[in-house]
């Protein structure tokens, strides 16, 4: 009787060990299935934050693009390619000097840079202010070069041109720098420039 019962109750055990057993097997795929989905809900949530990320930088990037909304010096600073004719190229104030981003040629001819200048720290009075113009290719090469004296009566004129090719890259640089010391070799200028490419 005792041996009916442990054999019996080997039996009971196995079998709900094969239950337990079946049992998780049968749970894996839908667990299985869950993640999955799980899943693919999250890579759904993930391209979701994506596409509203690039819809806020494209958003950003229209509001940029507004000029109006830009400084002068915003609407001049810019890398752009010049063609034939003549036309405003900046208008600011820089301290000691300013190089330029890079200006393409849209033509062969002649380039001159020409405009005013005037001392805009507080000792431009006292000591007169040097300006020196130069038109630079990309490689650092002066491609030519001019320095003007201030008048100290107000804008001071100044004038440099060279030969440029179609597609040659150029910058403009500006140096502000003391005729007389003190207050030091650099100032603070300001420059009024147009391009004239012929």
């Amino acid at each position: 009787m005792r041996k009916m019962k442990s054999k019996n109750l080997k039996r009971i055990a196995l079998s709900l060990a094969t239950v337990v057993t079946l049992g998780t097997f049968s749970a894996i795929p839908t667990l299985a299935a869950e993640n999955v989905n799980n899943a693919s809900e999250s890579k759904q949530t993930i391209n979701e934050n994506v596409d509203s990320k690039l819809v806020c930088d494209e958003t950003e990037q229209v509001s940029y693009s507004d000029l109006s909304t830009l400084s002068e010096v915003g609407l001049y600073a810019g890398t752009e390619t010049w063609y034939g004719g003549s036309a405003l190229a900046g208008d600011y104030t820089f301290e000691n000097n300013n190089l330029t981003p890079v200006k393409t040629m849209g033509q062969s001819g002649t380039l001159r840079i020409s405009g005013s200048f005037y001392g805009a720290d507080g000792y431009a009075s006292a000591s007169p202010i040097k300006l020196t113009v130069q038109i630079r290719s990309t490689s650092g090469a002066i491609l030519a070069e001019t320095s003007v004296n201030d008048s100290r009566s107000g804008s001071t004129p100044f004038s440099v041109s060279c030969h440029v090719s179609q597609g040659q890259r150029i910058q403009i640089f500006f140096d502000a720098s003391s005729i007389s010391n003190p207050p030091g070799i650099y100032r603070e200028a300001h420059v009024t420039y147009y391009r004239h490419l012929y």
